[in-house]
């Protein structure tokens, strides 16, 4: 009977219905309800927009003003993962009287956020209804309420609550709520550069003025270190590393062992290629956690890219078994499992993937390639139609210019397809298609073909070269000097295709 009790309570303060509750007493299970109101491992936004995409704690994590010694309380067993009993000690503070007006008002926006974590967006957003009229909290009411609709997937409401937001904070010392809303419901709509923006105008006016709304110093800076670290992992979207890295700098001169802060450093420090600094950071994230499967997944990219596979195999490993659901994992533990020879192992990851995440092209391309690499081009072909299918998906942390790299392997391994089956003269258009930047890849691989088909003297003077490295016939770079003979005038005996042939799982990645 107790344990029925604490179901129902549970269940009422979590904003379930009357129907609900009368049935919960019929459930052989009533771990199911009490498991409801819990932090995800992954949650991705539009429930299968990207499998890179998903919202940060951070977004969703209301301070308060004037916090009460039941908010304190409150807040530190979220910070401990406890959600039910934060639940269960802001509900008690209200029913003893212990807020009034002012404070009621928090506790409903701390309650909101609580849910929000939980994974409880439409309750969040009945919780925040009658706050949004409120003069001096709908700021944030708004801004939780994007991030509500965020995670519904519902991209032009969230937009619209994140405006508003803004807008009710422009004539007061607002805080970083509404601007972090605005920018990741920007994000949601594809619109990188905007979001960046918004950032970017937040932080200089913080570094000109000083104001931050926030009820401690101590939660200033740490508002200013993860306003900093968006920024920068937006600024990672648009390709722009080296500001990126200026900006985690100052991140972690603000709040280095913030777990946002650390997060954002390890990503910026992996993609720059520096590797030994992404796997400090990384280290760092997990004496804090020891299961955070995000640690561990950037800390297992990290030793592979240190030359230690076998070390970031297991890393991998240990990321998926921490959250078996999370596409982004499967999709590069798959990658791991092939290059180790463990081609069933990495065809059975990417197949779980691909229903984690329906919208991610990653696990598709990497699937194609190890197709290619077993000569089995129609496969090949047709997972690599299912990956060109869902590419444009990426624009949600992908700006233009890396959505065109995307489209510039794809087009190589389509053309390497296309190559196998024998069709050299259709792979040499692929390559040649004029929505392709020209790059010093793409022109080796055009000048691999005209090599295969015996046309070294074509290759050699083709103008596409010719305008890239500005060099006269008969005087190659070395590195294009694939012909052996330092003038590309009499072509190989045996072609040796280069940068197409050899893409594979190993070599080339969406994300390198």
């Amino acid at each position: 009977m107790k344990k029925y009790l604490c179901v129902l309570r549970l269940l009422c303060i979590a904003g379930f219905g009357l129907s609900q509750v009368a049935h919960a007493a019929n459930v052989d299970n009533e771990n199911l309800y009490i498991e409801q109101v819990k932090p995800p491992l992954e949650r991705s936004m539009g429930r299968g927009q990207s499998a890179l995409w998903i919202l940060s704690d951070v977004a969703t994590q209301y301070q308060p003003l004037q916090a009460t010694p039941a908010m304190q309380a409150a807040l530190q067993m979220q910070h401990e993962g406890r959600f039910l009993d934060a639940l269960i000690r802001l509900d008690e503070a209200v029913k003893n009287g212990q807020a009034g007006g002012d404070a009621e008002a928090e506790i409903n926006l701390l309650r909101a956020s609580f849910l929000l974590q939980g994974d409880q967006p439409q309750q969040a957003i009945k919780t925040l209804a009658p706050l949004l009229g409120n003069t001096r909290h709908a700021a944030d009411a708004y801004a939780l309420t994007s991030m509500a609709y965020l995670q519904q997937g519902h991209m032009r409401e969230a937009l619209d609550a994140a405006k508003r937001a803004q807008g009710q904070g422009k004539d007061m010392r607002g805080g970083m709520l509404p601007h972090l809303a605005l920018s990741y419901a920007l994000q949601g709509a594809g619109h990188l550069a905007e979001a960046l923006e918004v950032m970017h105008g937040f932080n200089a006016q913080i570094s000109n003025t000083g104001m931050l709304n926030t009820g401690t110093q101590n939660t200033g800076t740490q508002q200013r270190a993860v306003a900093l670290a968006r920024e920068a992992e937006l600024a990672l979207t648009l390709g722009q590393a080296q500001s990126a890295n200026a900006l985690v700098h100052q991140a972690q001169a603000a709040d280095a062992a913030h777990p946002y802060v650390v997060a954002v450093s390890g990503l910026a420090y992996l993609i720059d290629g520096h590797a030994k600094e992404a796997k400090a950071a990384f280290e760092t994230a997990l004496q804090r956690d020891s299961k955070d499967a995000k640690a561990l997944f950037g800390l297992g990219l990290a030793e592979i890219k240190l030359g230690n596979f076998q070390a970031g195999q297991e890393k991998l490993q240990a990321a998926h078994e921490a959250d078996p659901g999370s596409a982004l994992i499967l999709t590069y533990l798959g990658r791991a499992q092939q290059q180790s020879g463990q081609t069933e192992a990495a065809s059975t990851s990417w197949r779980s993937a691909q229903q984690a995440d329906p919208r991610d092209p990653a696990p598709w391309l990497y699937q194609a390639q190890a197709e290619l690499q077993a000569n089995r081009p129609l496969e090949a072909q047709n997972s690599l139609r299912e990956a060109r299918a869902r590419t444009a998906n990426r624009r949600v942390y992908r700006g233009e210019n890396l959505l065109g790299e995307d489209t510039q392997l794809l087009q190589a391994n389509l053309a390497e397809i296309q190559r196998k089956l024998g069709l050299e003269s259709l792979a040499f258009h692929t390559l040649s298609d004029p929505v392709s930047e020209k790059n010093a890849a793409n022109l080796r691989n055009q000048a691999d073909l005209l090599q295969g088909r015996r046309f070294g003297e074509s290759a050699r003077r083709s103008l596409l070269l010719q305008s890239l490295f500005n060099e006269r016939p008969g005087n190659l770079p070395a590195a294009l000097d694939i012909y052996g003979d330092g003038a590309g005038l009499t072509g190989a005996t045996t072609p040796q295709h280069g940068a197409v042939s050899g893409l594979s799982a190993q070599q080339v990645s969406y994300n390198d």
